[in-house]
This record gives structure tokens, C-alpha cells and sequence, in this order.
């Protein structure tokens, strides 16, 4: 393994080296073939490629193909994504396999190692996969030399093998687990406390003595001392990115881009013990607040404190931005030992950080932007109480791709829409713009610049992020070379994107991320654009306070008492400007102006002065309780005249947090009064946040959630599927079940629904269908699996009109002397497989049960008699099944360990209610109730049993008997194998006559069918 880190932590070595000592000790066999061959460039490569040569094709079991590519010296090669994969393409006309030397002349000091991988499903389309590997001396090559070592010990190489030493993945998983651990060790030196997963959930334990610092700093506060340190880790994660420019530690007199990339750890070393063993104090706290975040001239030399430390005399950037902002948290005074510095600083070092975010087809291997999201969204110990989870980066670039179509079909087709919408798609997924005409690029170009795009609840940024990785090229193609990458990522920023969260934590995160975007494509440092009111903490669920409406303050109403024209004026006009530079005394002054309009204008509307008293007392722009959506984006909901009303945003994008709201939670009775869905059953702030996107948005705009898939069904979330009937035209729902895995170590069924707002038509739900997250079909419809909304509610209310329910059999046999029932039947306790009185009454396990004369029978209790015995089933938690060729489908509905009551009755005999209870208008009537592994049990209480008559009910029970016989005498023939018997001409008899007994058209049975 040393060997190959030596290899890889040079210069690059050249063809004739990577032969020798690489490809030809790891992939080259005996009957393998090699050439070498010099490949012929076109004029439009030549721009950016100087040389291309095959260096090697290896044939047999697994075929890879070698290339070694010169780049021209002035070829970013993260921003010639075009013309690499043009390369790509010439080098795996034949394979599906290359490991490809991307190399410079003038700076052999950075290199790449990438192997393009094209997956058989994928062979046909037009580009294939990327994992790169940054070598060179200037990098860390740990992990290429572990994962090609494990490679050298293999006597046939697989696909997968490959795949392997090139994810990502487990790197990712060692950074953050590292990474969690120093971040614990130092919350434990101060509280001397420690979070432990017990049990699935995190649960805070006291492990040693608590530092001095946690009761005088911090006044033995836990959350702060968390915050504290995670704000502390952030930043020192966010200068092992900046370090990478080559803007730390730059000599005095040199150019930016020329400083110590290893300076953080330098800086370190370099110190004295006194220094190390207070070195947030002594050496960090000089460097974040007097150096990144104070302007000292175009020189910016840093603070004396910090020259001396590293022993020279050197440049430190100003940021600006508010990363490095000192605020009330930095003020804690906290003293920790050189060890913990020691070992972070060593920590980082083994890792290769690669400032560039990295999208699903052109993955760096490396320590990315968006771990700063994973890190946060993962850290929290209760975010998964919270209901929050990380969205994978596959299904956040398909979000946002989906989004964008959706959207510029919208805003651009006018007419030949099938053409239009195909270039359209072509034009977002491979920013392919020939075919459109100078009139339609125009328009697109109108179109995306204006748009306005929201995530309400932002988490770590992934989805703004994502739409600013995909606006960005489709800008810049319609734009040429008349803006730089630069220029148009802050455009982007300061025009398209908006999102709020109820975390500080996760806003600081996802400014961050934006800062690194632009910071990637500069090439000097410039004071970085203030996000505070782009990307802003607030509850974004309440636009109101102690009851009073905050939505209409910087509405001008014609009538009013007052004329505060003037004062929205300067209040707009600040909130628009704060967005430039400012360093923070300017800032603090503005922000004071901000709050003083809005004080003014609350005053104007004539709000209680109680409220305003104690909105006075607030942060305003930072706080949990509430989020001002048209005061800090006015912009967004008073656009000109010449955007044809389109006040609101034009697409509202995220993964809303998925959690219960208790009645024990402050804000339900907010919730209730202000949310149509909110009410009737278990509520979810999913649910909420489904609301309250579509009100954020204009007429004929985009709503994109991934969220649980129990909307589809079930009467909890009835009013929210009939506020999307009336509200939305569902565009397409791609849906992951349990088994997918979408979140990590979650067990979550999801769904990816795409909405447009305020279109009058049913509610059409199309499935999309799906591989994998890498590779979710784009194709055709699959139109037999649709659920409609409308004509789902039309049949279910149908078949609840049956006078008949489980509840009312059970009442009717507790009264039933007959059948020698006892009272504590009923009401005893000691059972634990019933519930008092019946109330919890539950359909169990229903099966065709092969040779029994009826539903099989199990006892309550051994003082039961053969003739007391009624219909139990043990409880299994599992969810409806479908039924498949040959077999009857098993209804099993679960839940707190009780039963259902019922036995032989003249109304309703046993094989009567079985044969309903295995018919497909019932297994569909539970599907639309819930998805999940629990069905309500008020809604099985209140199951419908269709009246028969006696020669209907004998019709069904003979069907029945035929059944039970074609699986006894199967049984008698194959053994234990009875759901071999075809019963399915039978079976589908049955649904027939179902059908009829509901009162069910041919339509809505079609419906039944196909779902």
C-alpha cells in the first residue's frame, strides 16, 4: 500500500509509470491484450484537451479500457463537464468500463484518477457515471491506495469490485462517525455528559465530571454547550475547504491562491504549549473574528497574534458573510486542552476536502460541501424525533430537475406541446438548447431569471443547493460567456433562491453551503454576499403572533389611515440591499432600521399594544415562533406589474419534517385554526406543510415534496387529499416503499409528489416506475397504476353506506344469551389479547382455511367450551397484501394486541363475511384507509358488511365451499402446498358478486381493478 500512496501523492508520473506500476500489477492478466494509440482530437476538443491516448485495453472477463488525457492549462476541469464527457464517450465506444488520467503540463502537482462506469440498463443513453480521485502532492491519497490495494490481491476484478474502491459512501460514513466522536469527546469535557444510543434513540448519560467552564460559561446548560461546539467544529470544517483555494497563510506580497493548504494544521504545530493548550482563544478566535471577518485594506495582513503563532508574516481573507461573526454564543470562555486540537487537526488531515459540490453523475471522492449538511442534519441527537431526515443527493438532483421541467413547461409552451416538452426535458437534463429557436431560448432564459424557488423547511440547504447546481448550466448555456460562473451563482442566489427553517443550527449550515459555492469559482477572494434574509430561521407554519395576522404589513391598502407607503418603501428597500457586503457595525445598523420600520407599520395596523410590546422584545428575524413571509420576501409576493400577477413563489421544493402533532404540542390549536387539513384524526406537520407550500405558491406554479406516502390514504389525511382535488393537478408521484431504504437506518415508505397549484381537474395520481435512486425512469406512464383521487372518494363512500358494520355484530352478539357468552368476556382486563368492553375491536388474520368447515376458531380462554369458541386470529404486524395468482389475499390489519368478534349468525354466516373479507373491493377499501402496517382501528370498527339476501349470501358460501374443497384436495395431493390450487376463476366469481352487493359501476370497479 505505500507503494501506491507514494504513486499517488507525486507528481503525475506518466503513461509509461501508470503501466508499469498500476495497471499492469492490478488489472493486466495473461491472455489479456494491451496497445497503446494516440487518438485524433476535433477542433472543438482541441480547446480544451491538448492530447488523448489509449494506454492500455484489457480484455476477458472484465474489459476496461486505460486513457491517459492532457488538459490545456487554462481547463477547469470541474467546469468541462461537455467536453470531458465527449472524451468519455470516444474512450467507451466499446466497454463499459475506463479508468480514465486526467493530467495538466504546466501543473503536474494535481492530477485525477477517474473511473467512468456505464451500467448495462444505461448503455444506451448518452453519458455514464463519474468517480474521481484528486492525487498529486498537495492531497491526501490514503484512501485511493487502501481501496486499490484491496484491488491488487484479486484474481478476476467484477464490476462491483470496482464500484467499491471507488464509493464514496463508506468514506462519508468513517468522516461523520469520526467526526460525531470529537465533537462528543469535547461536549463531554465540558458537561461531563455524553449522548449514548440506547434502544434506537439517543439518551444523554453522565460519564465524568463537568469542566469549571459548564457552570460559569455556561450555567450548566447542555443545549448550549452542544451548540457551542458545534458552531466551533463548523467553522474549522469550513477552513479545511477555504485552505484548499489556497487563501490561508498566503506570504506577504504574494498572489491569493498561493498560501499553505495545509494551514489550519500548521498553524497548530507551529504554536507554543501555552498557545496550544488555549488555542481557541489565543489563535482561533483572532483568526475568525479579526481576520475573516474584519476588512484591514487589500493588503490583509493578519492580526500580530496570528503572524506570530505561525512564525511569518501572512494574509488572512475578509469574508464577510456572518460565518465568522462574533455573537453572545462566542462569548463563552472555554479552555480546552492541546490533546482535543490535536487530534481534530490530525483527524482532518487524513481526509481530502474538495471544495466543489459534487452532483450523483460526477462524484469527487472526498470530503464535499454536503457533508456539512449530513453532519448537521445527523448530529442533532433528536432530529429524528423531530422528523428529520437527510434526502439523498440522487433524489434531490431528481426533485429539482422534475421541478425545473415542470416549471418551464408552464412558463414557455404555448403550442406543439409534445415537441415543446421534449426539448424542454433534453434542454434541463443534458442542457442541450439547439433545437429551440432564438424566440424560445429567449423566453426560457425570461423564464429563469425570474423564477423564484422556496424551501420552507431547508434543513443543511440540499434542495436550494440542488436547484442552484441545476439553474446554473442551464443559465450559462443560454448566456454564453456574457456572465461568469461567478456572476451568475450570485444572481442565482440573490434572485432565485429563498428558504426558511425553525433550526439556527441548520440555516447557518445552509449559508455556508452557498458561501463555499461561490467561493469555489472565484479566484481571488471577495467579501461574500450577507444571506440573512435569503435564507432565514422562523417557524415557516405560523405568519401570525399571540392571534394577531402578520401577513399584511407591507400591504398598501387603498383607504387606509395612514399613508405607509414610506415606510414599506424604506423597509423593502433595506431588506433588498442588505444582500451586498456590509461589514457587521453596517449590518447591526440596518437590521436596527429593519426592525423599527416594522415596529412602525405594526403600529400603523393598529395591533394590541400588548403584541407589539412583546414583539418588540423578540428577535424579528431570527426566531422560532414565527416567520414574517411577506415582510422579509416582499419581493416574491409584490412583483411588477409586467409578471403577470405572479405574486408568490413559482416552486416550493423540500422534504417538510414528518411528525405527529401532539396535544401537548403549544402550537396545535394555532395549527387547528389556521390549517383546513389540520382536523379529524392523527395530524402530521407533513400534512401542514403540503397547505401551506400550495399557498405559497402562484396560480399554476410547482409544488415538489418527498414525504410518507400515508396521504394516499386513510381517513386522517381525507381533508388534505380533497384540499389537493380542489387545489392541484398532481403531475406525478414517484413512490419508494419500506423496502428501499430512501432515508438511512429509517424504515419510511415515501413518495416524491410533484403538484401544480390550481388547476380545476380530478386529482390524477401517476407512478412513476423506478430502479433505483440512480436511476428513476423517465419513460412513458405506466397508466394502469393510477389512484384517482375523486372517484376513490365517490366509491368509499358508496360501500360506508352499508347499514352493517363489525361494531354493530359485536354489540349484537354481547347481548347474545344463546351463545353462552360471559360478561368478563368482555371486560377483563387480565387479557391482554382484548380491550375493554370490545372497543378495540380489529380485524386479525383472515385466511381460506384449507379443510375447515369455517374460519378457523381459536379460544379466548380454556374455560371456554367447543361452543363458545368464537373468531380469533392471532395479531400479526403486518400490513394488506396483495393477492397474487392462486391464492386468496390474507387481510391482515394490526395493532395493540386485540381481536374481532363474531360467529355464526343467520344475517351473516362465517363464510359469508370471509368471502367479503378476501374480496377485492375490501382489500381496496383498506388500501384507500392506509397504507401502512396499522390500519385505524376506528376504521375496522366501522367496516361495512353489505346486506344479502339469503339466495345472494348461498351464492357466495358456494363459491366458498368449492374453494375450501380445491385447497383440501390439494393439501391431500402436494401436502402442506394447498395455495397451489387455482381457485382464481372462483375467486374473481366472488369480487363479481361483491361488486354487485356494494352497488359498484362498471366504472369505479375498473378503478378497483387496476389499482
Amino acid at each position: 500500500m505505500e507503494n501506491l500512496r507514494a504513486l499517488f501523492e507525486n507528481e503525475y508520473p506518466g503513461k509509461k509509470v501508470l503501466f508499469e506500476s498500476l495497471i499492469k500489477q492490478i488489472f493486466v492478466k495473461a491472455n489479456d491484450t494491451t496497445l497503446t494509440d494516440e487518438q485524433e482530437l476535433s477542433d472543438s476538443d482541441k480547446k480544451q484537451i491538448k492530447s488523448f491516448s489509449i494506454i492500455a485495453q484489457v480484455r476477458g472477463s472484465f474489459p476496461i479500457t486505460f486513457a491517459d488525457v492532457e488538459l490545456q492549462d487554462n481547463v477547469a476541469l470541474k467546469r468541462s463537464r461537455v467536453n470531458i464527457q465527449n472524451c468519455v464517450r470516444k474512450v467507451m465506444e466499446n466497454d463499459s468500463n475506463a479508468l480514465i488520467f486526467f493530467h495538466f503540463t504546466d501543473n503536474a502537482k494535481e492530477w485525477r484518477v477517474s473511473y467512468v462506469n456505464k451500467a448495462d440498463s444505461l448503455k444506451n443513453s448518452t453519458s455514464a457515471k463519474r468517480y474521481t480521485y484528486l492525487c498529486g502532492p498537495e492531497h491526501s491519497c490514503r484512501t485511493i491506495a487502501e481501496r486499490f490495494s484491496t484491488l491488487e490481491g484479486l484474481s478476476t476484478i467484477k464490476d462491483e469490485n470496482m464500484l467499491e474502491a471507488f464509493a464514496v459512501a463508506p468514506l462519508s460514513d468513517d468522516f461523520f462517525n469520526e467526526y460525531r466522536k470529537h465533537y462528543a469527546d469535547l461536549v463531554e469535557y465540558i458537561s461531563g455528559k455524553r449522548f449514548i444510543k440506547k434502544g434506537g434513540k439517543f439518551v444523554e448519560e453522565k460519564t465524568k465530571k463537568a469542566a469549571s467552564e459548564f457552570s460559569n460559561a455556561f450555567n450548566g446548560d447542555d443545549k448550549t454547550v452542544r451548540d457551542f461546539v458545534k458552531k466551533m467544529m463548523g467553522r474549522l470544517a469550513f477552513l479545511q475547504f477555504l485552505q484548499k483555494k489556497g487563501w490561508l497563510g498566503v506570504p506577504k506580497n504574494a498572489k491569493w491562491g498561493t498560501g499553505d493548504k495545509n494551514f489550519i494544521y500548521n498553524l497548530f504545530t507551529n504554536a507554543d504549549d501555552s498557545v496550544k493548550n488555549d488555542f481557541l482563544e489565543q489563535a482561533l478566535e483572532p483568526l475568525f473574528f479579526k481576520s475573516l471577518n474584519c476588512d484591514r485594506g487589500e493588503e490583509a495582513i493578519a492580526p500580530k497574534a496570528v503572524c506570530n503563532i505561525y512564525r511569518s508574516e501572512i494574509r488572512i481573507p475578509y469574508l464577510n458573510g456572518g460565518l465568522f461573526e462574533e455573537d453572545e454564543l462566542d462569548k463563552k470562555r472555554v479552555k480546552f486542552k492541546k490533546e482535543h486540537f490535536e487530534s481534530i487537526f490530525e483527524f482532518f488531515n487524513q481526509y481530502n476536502f474538495t471544495i466543489d459540490e459534487t452532483d450523483p453523475d460526477d462524484v469527487e471522492i472526498g470530503v464535499d460541501p454536503e457533508m456539512l449538511g449530513k453532519i448537521f442534519e445527523n448530529l442533532l441527537e433528536d432530529n429524528k424525533d423531530k422528523g428529520a431526515f437527510y434526502t439523498p443527493k440522487e433524489i434531490v438532483q431528481y426533485m429539482c430537475r422534475e421541478s425545473l421541467i415542470a416549471y418551464l413547461e408552464t412558463e414557455t409552451v404555448k403550442h406543439d406541446e409534445t415537441a415543446s416538452k421534449d426539448k424542454i426535458r433534453n434542454f434541463v437534463l443534458n442542457h442541450e438548447a439547439s433545437s429551440f429557436s432564438e424566440k424560445e431560448k429567449a423566453d426560457i432564459l425570461k423564464a429563469l431569471i425570474d423564477v423564484k424557488i422556496c424551501d420552507p423547511a431547508v434543513g443543511s440547504g440540499a434542495f436550494p443547493m440542488g436547484m442552484l447546481n441545476e439553474l446554473l448550466p442551464c443559465v450559462q448555456i443560454l448566456t454564453g460567456e456574457a456572465k461568469t460562473r461567478v456572476e451568475l451563482k450570485k444572481h442565482i442566489v440573490k434572485n432565485n433562491i429563498y428558504g426558511v427553517d425553525i433550526e439556527k443550527g441548520a440555516v447557518d449550515i445552509a449559508r455556508l453551503r452557498f458561501w463555499l459555492a461561490i467561493i469555489v469559482d472565484e479566484e481571488e477572494p471577495l467579501p461574500l454576499p450577507n444571506l440573512d434574509y435569503k435564507i432565514m430561521q422562523g417557524n415557516s407554519l405560523l405568519e401570525s403572533f399571540e392571534g394577531e395576522d402578520l401577513s399584511n404589513m407591507t400591504k398598501q391598502e387603498s383607504g387606509n389611515l395612514f399613508d405607509n407607503g414610506e415606510t414599506i418603501a424604506k423597509l423593502t428597500q433595506a431588506i433588498n440591499g442588505f444582500y451586498i457586503p456590509h461589514d457587521h457595525v453596517a449590518k447591526a445598523k440596518i437590521r436596527a432600521q429593519i426592525k423599527e420600520n416594522i415596529i412602525q407599520l405594526l403600529k400603523e395596523r393598529q395591533l394590541p399594544p400588548k403584541v407589539i410590546e412583546d414583539l418588540s422584545k423578540l428577535d424579528l428575524h431570527e426566531n422560532s415562533q414565527f416567520f414574517l413571509w411577506h415582510t422579509w420576501f416582499h419581493d416574491v409576493f409584490n412583483r411588477p406589474s409586467n409578471c403577470n400577477n405572479r405574486n408568490g413563489f413559482d416552486i416550493v421544493i423540500g422534504n417538510p419534517p414528518y411528525k405527529i402533532i401532539s396535544k401537548d404540542d403549544s402550537k396545535k390549536s394555532i395549527y387547528d385554526k389556521n390549517f383546513i387539513v389540520a382536523h379529524g384524526g392523527k395530524r402530521n406537520l407533513y400534512h401542514l406543510f403540503f397547505e401551506q407550500g400550495i399557498n405559497l405558491l402562484h396560480d399554476n406554479s410547482i409544488l415538489s415534496y418527498i414525504t410518507p406516502d400515508t396521504y394516499f390514504s386513510g381517513n386522517d389525511t381525507e381533508s388534505l387529499r380533497e384540499f389537493f382535488v380542489k387545489n392541484c393537478e398532481i403531475k406525478s408521484i414517484v413512490h419508494y416503499t419500506e423496502k428501499d431504504k430512501v432515508f438511512e437506518n429509517v424504515t419510511q415508505a415515501v413518495a416524491v409528489c410533484i403538484m401544480k397549484k390550481n388547476i380545476s381537474k380530478n386529482c390524477i395520481f401517476h407512478i412513476f416506475e423506478k430502479d433505483s435512486y440512480n436511476q428513476i425512469s423517465y419513460s412513458a406512464l405506466n397508466k394502469e397504476n393510477k389512484f384517482i383521487f375523486k372517484s376513490a372518494n365517490i366509491i368509499i363512500t358508496k360501500m360506508k353506506k352499508c347499514k352493517n358494520t363489525f361494531d354493530d355484530i359485536c354489540e349484537a352478539y354481547k347481548g347474545d344469551v344463546n351463545l353462552g357468552l360471559k360478561k368478563n368476556f368482555f371486560t377483563n382486563k387480565k387479557s391482554k389479547n382484548t380491550l375493554p368492553l370490545i372497543r378495540g375491536v380489529q380485524i386479525s388474520k383472515y385466511i381460506w382455511s384449507p379443510g375447515s368447515e369455517y374460519c378457523s376458531l381459536t379460544a379466548l380462554s380454556k374455560n371456554h367450551t367447543d361452543k363458545e369458541r368464537i373468531v380469533f386470529q392471532e395479531v400479526a404486524n403486518m400490513g394488506l397484501k396483495q393477492r397474487t395468482k392462486g391464492t386468496i389475499l390474507k387481510n391482515i390489519i394490526a395493532g395493540d394486541s386485540c381481536n374481532v368478534l363474531f360467529s355464526t349468525n343467520e344475517n351473516f354466516p362465517n363464510k359469508y363475511i370471509l368471502a367479503i373479507l378476501n374480496s377485492k373491493a375490501i382489500n381496496y377499501y383498506f388500501k384507500y384507509f392506509n397504507q401502512t402496517n396499522h390500519v385505524p382501528i376506528g376504521e375496522v370498527r366501522k367496516f361495512p358488511i353489505p346486506s344479502a339476501t339469503p339466495i345472494q349470501q348461498q351464492q357466495i358460501i358456494a363459491l366458498v365451499d368449492k374453494i375450501l374443497a380445491a385447497k383440501k384436495d390439494c393439501r391431500v395431493e402436494h401436502g402442506s402446498d394447498s395455495e397451489l390450487a387455482d381457485t382464481s376463476t372462483l375467486e374473481m366469481q366472488i369480487d363479481a358478486l361483491v361488486y354487485k352487493l356494494y352497488g359498484l359501476t362498471d366504472e369505479e370497479i375498473k378503478i378497483i381493478e387496476q389499482t
